[in-house]
């Protein structure tokens, strides 16, 4: 009887769970309606490391997955889902909005470019790096804020698979 109300409960709380996994395209008019809210004022973001004055671009190109028009949960819930079933976005284009952070691969020297993704609370983060198209594009420091986007990919590094961003451009 009491495995019973147990899977009576799991079916009924399941639905709610499963709300936050669908693919993040809002309806026309919300998208509209957002873009609306975009040009008509400023976004301020600011970082523990590097409090700035973030300042959206008012003509966007269209992305499968833009992820700086979301709450922070939900663009770290849906990071969360790239890294861990990366085969879903594979080719798709992606934003990100975040701090920008730099480290080098001690083996290789090669830079590696990350933005920064917290949950809301900001005790965790984790980050998807990017290639930037244009090797002369001018970074943000460490910690300042970066809106990027580019092609979702996937790359091997010994037995560990990693995600990033091809051809990404900083708007």
């Amino acid at each position: 009887m009491k495995m019973r109300k147990l899977l009576i409960c799991f079916l009924l709380f399941l639905p709610l769970g499963l709300a936050g996994c669908v693919q993040n395209k809002p309806p026309a008019e919300t998208v509209s309606a957002t873009k609306a809210q975009t040009t008509a004022s400023t976004t301020e973001v600011q970082t523990e490391a590097a409090p700035t004055t973030f300042v959206m671009p008012q003509d966007l190109p269209e992305v499968d997955y833009d992820l700086s028009a979301v709450s922070n949960t939900m663009m770290y819930s849906q990071v969360y889902d790239m890294i861990y079933n990366p085969d879903r976005y594979l080719g798709k284009t992606v934003r990100v909005l975040g701090p920008f952070d730099q480290y080098t691969d001690e083996e290789t020297g090669k830079p590696h470019c990350v933005c920064l993704i917290q949950d809301a609370t900001a005790c965790c983060t984790q980050g998807i790096e990017f290639e930037p198209a244009d090797t002369n594009t001018d970074l943000p420091p460490k910690g300042g804020m970066v809106l990027v986007s580019g092609t979702f990919d996937t790359f091997m590094n010994g037995p560990f698979l990693y995600c990033v961003l091809r051809d990404a451009v900083l708007e």
